[in-house]
């Protein structure tokens, strides 16, 4: 009965330490290529509805500056954060790069 008990305890450990933290990698894994897919998406779109479709996402807008570039955050809780540059030129997206 005790041996059961530990290997009770054994699978909780093994479940709570090394399968958790691995489900939240690989949701920020399979996360990535839903924000380039994003990124993508708004090339040729004009600049308010691009805004529009960041803020629906849930995705930061860090800032909209006149020199013709957006830069778009997306905040990870356990790997680096990404970022999307949008550059605009009369009033659409015109290219997407991201890091």
């Amino acid at each position: 009965m005790v041996t059961i008990l530990k290997m009770h305890k054994i699978l909780a450990a093994f479940f709570i330490l090394i399968l958790v933290p691995t489900s939240y990698i690989a949701a920020e894994f399979y996360d990535t290529s839903d924000f380039i897919e994003h990124c993508k998406s708004t090339i040729g779109l004009s600049v308010d509805s691009s805004k529009s479709i960041i803020e629906a996402l849930g995705l930061t807008s860090l800032q909209t500056e006149n020199d013709g570039i957006i830069l778009i955050q997306q905040v990870n809780m356990l790997l680096s954060n990404r970022f999307c540059l949008l550059h605009h030129l009369d009033g659409n997206i015109v290219d997407a790069t991201w890091k």
